[in-house]
């Protein structure tokens, strides 16, 4: 396949992001240590983002996911909270999570 060729250019272009993603929420953050079990196919798919660099280990991949987890989970409460306003409330209440969500990777 050559550079030029659209699967290997996407491919690329999600390695980028990974890499920028990974690479800009860690900061020195005091770490618990823990045991999981998880699927084969899953843990596969870690180690694959390991071996191309995206995280340096299986611990940051996973502190990863369960960041975008826990995030993930509030945005949709703060969602479903913003249903129950009018639309004048529902601009402000915007207004304000935009100035407190200043953490979004830049892509």
């Amino acid at each position: 396949m050559s550079n030029k060729d659209p699967d290997v250019i996407k491919e690329n272009q999600h390695r980028q992001l990974f890499l920028k993603i990974g690479t800009t929420v860690y900061h020195t953050k005091s770490m618990t240590k823990i045991t999981i079990s998880l699927p084969e196919k899953n843990l596969d798919a870690v180690d694959e983002l390991v071996k191309a660099g995206v995280f340096p280990n299986r611990s940051r991949a996973l502190s990863f996911a369960a960041e975008m987890l826990v995030k993930d989970k509030k945005k949709q409460a703060y969602l479903e909270e913003l249903d129950k306003l009018s639309k004048e409330e529902e601009i402000e209440q915007v207004d304000e999570w935009k100035e407190v969500e200043s953490e979004w990777p830049t892509y």
